[in-house]
């Protein structure tokens, strides 16, 4: 009997043995599988986070020196430690595969075993996919200032923007101001900072605050070279070229192209001015104001280096610009003063559909007042190079 119990005691020790070495190799499975699973959800995040940039440098050509570089600032550098970054524009999987405006960036990494080594298994290969489109940005109002009131609603005002966002930059606890009895119809309103009411405002949705910063989306525009500065003629149609200071007091037409204003531009009370297809870049030595009774129909050009670009004032520019034209004020296109306030007092009423006043602002400051119904420019021009880039899987 002796010895059969040590027989038994014998094969338990390795039925003992044999169940330790399985559950130890399930062990090691599992360890391994976490941090495989840890490096997948920050492969993930690399990913989300570089097709984003991609996105963003779709219409300049920088796709994948973007995607790469922001794929390395999450710990994703392509080429090092068994990492790939890859980037495919048009998109070479999946629903939009082959979609011209679409990227995908795919981003693998061979990921070291721990105890999974002992089954002969060295490594894995973690790998994580997103795609972006660029879809045009739905913000009218762009506000640069890190400080102070960035964008501020006058107390009468009554702004009609249902497709158009506001969003300021500044940090401050009045960020955005809404005041008096203004009227808000937008479709968001988005502050860095928090945005703060002095009266008893309508206003169509909730504005959010502690949002995070945007940088000007036009810091890549480059201001037209000029020489030769030159009086205003006393003729209409004007040229492409550049003025030293424009004052419109009867009626004066603009050529399509762009003007360099070396001056200011002034449209008096009485003065009309049009024109399609026109830039009006303001230099260090302008500045911009339409006064009350005046007609302004003016629409940029929708290709080539200043596409949809109406004004681009100076950057070293910080004087204001304001817009009085009220009613008779027609403008279809981005309004870019990154240094200086844009004081809309009045545009398009609900009555003036055709042509609408379609624009984005983007300035250091923004004003609105007056009675105003405003589209989105990009509903009149598809190719607006303000957009906004968007995952889609």
């Amino acid at each position: 009997m002796m010895n059969a119990w040590n027989e038994e005691e014998g094969q338990t020790l390795v039925l003992l043995a044999f169940c330790i070495a399985i559950l130890l190799g399930f062990v090691a499975i599992a360890t391994d599988a976490g941090v495989m699973f840890h490096t997948r959800r920050q492969a993930q995040t690399a990913a989300d986070s570089a097709v984003i940039a991609a996105a963003q440098q779709l219409n300049f050509g920088d796709a994948t020196a973007a995607a790469q570089q922001d794929a390395a600032r999450n710990g994703f550098t392509n080429g090092v430690d068994e990492v790939t970054v890859q980037v495919d524009d048009p998109p070479a999987n999946g629903p939009a595969a082959g979609k011209v405006g679409y990227v995908e960036v795919i981003v693998t990494k061979q990921q070291p075993t721990f105890f999974m080594r002992v089954f002969g298994v060295n490594s894995l290969t973690v790998a994580a996919k997103a795609v972006a489109t660029a879809l045009p940005s739905t913000n009218c109002y762009t506000a640069l200032s890190p400080t102070g009131t960035a964008i501020k609603i006058a107390g009468t005002a009554d702004i009609q923007s249902p497709g158009c966002s506001s969003f300021s930059d500044s940090a401050s606890s009045t960020s955005t101001q809404i005041a008096g009895t203004a009227t808000v119809n937008l479709a968001g309103e988005y502050s860095v900072g928090t945005y703060a009411t002095d009266g008893t405002p309508a206003i169509s949705v909730q504005p959010s605050s502690n949002a995070l910063p945007i940088p000007d989306p036009l810091a890549y525009l480059q201001a037209p070279s000029y020489s030769g500065c030159q009086s205003a003629p006393n003729t209409s149609p004007l040229s492409p070229g550049c003025y030293n200071g424009l004052t419109i007091n009867s009626a004066v037409s603009l050529s399509p192209g762009t003007y360099v204003i070396n001056g200011p531009l002034k449209v008096t009370s009485g003065g009309s001015l049009t024109g399609t297809g026109v830039t009006l870049y303001i230099t260090s030595k302008g500045s911009v104001s339409v006064e009350s009774q005046s007609t302004v129909n003016l629409s940029a050009p929708t290709s080539g280096t200043y596409n949809g670009i109406l004004f681009f004032q100076s950057r070293s520019d910080s004087k204001s610009a304001t817009f009085a034209g009220g009613d008779s004020t027609i403008l279809q296109g981005i309004l870019y003063f990154p240094d200086a306030l844009v004081d809309w007092v009045g545009g398009s009423t609900s009555g003036q559909t055709d042509p609408p006043t379609a624009m984005s602002v983007i300035a250091s400051q923004i004003k609105l007042a007056g009675t105003d119904t405003i589209e989105n420019y990009a509903a009149v021009n598809s190719k607006t190079p303000l957009d906004a880039p968007r995952l889609v899987g």
